[in-house]
């Protein structure tokens, strides 16, 4: 699913009950996706390897996404870069065994939302 919807500037549909589970690289899935903001907060990512840049340049995507189940994640870097709406607490999340993790969250993200062991 990589790149899947990289640049669709006005992609905004609901693809949140999308049957994601054998998914392992969603690497710029949404990057540049400018109006996207739809929930996808149910799906099951437990096998995604990637989340590099995922949501890169999604100006106002602004979900919660803060159950997903993260345990095999290995690249998280730059994930919401750029991502200025973004502003749901990731606290569930225990990033101890993401390899790359450099730039995940945006510029002025709260804090008190920070994923365990960023």
């Amino acid at each position: 699913m990589c790149f899947m919807f990289m640049k669709c500037t006005s992609f905004d549909q609901d693809i949140g009950r999308w049957n994601v589970p054998n998914v392992r690289d969603m690497t710029e899935m949404f990057s540049d996706a400018r109006e996207f903001n739809q929930d996808i907060g149910r799906w099951d990512v437990s096998n995604v390897e990637s989340m590099y840049s995922m949501f890169y340049k999604a100006v106002v995507f602004n979900q919660d996404i803060g159950r997903w189940n993260i345990s095999n994640a290995r690249d998280m870097s730059e994930m919401f870069r750029s991502a200025w709406a973004f502003d749901h607490s990731l606290r569930s999340w225990d990033v101890s065994h993401v390899l790359d993790k450099h730039g995940m969250l945006p510029e002025g993200y709260p804090e008190t939302f920070y994923p365990r062991n960023l």
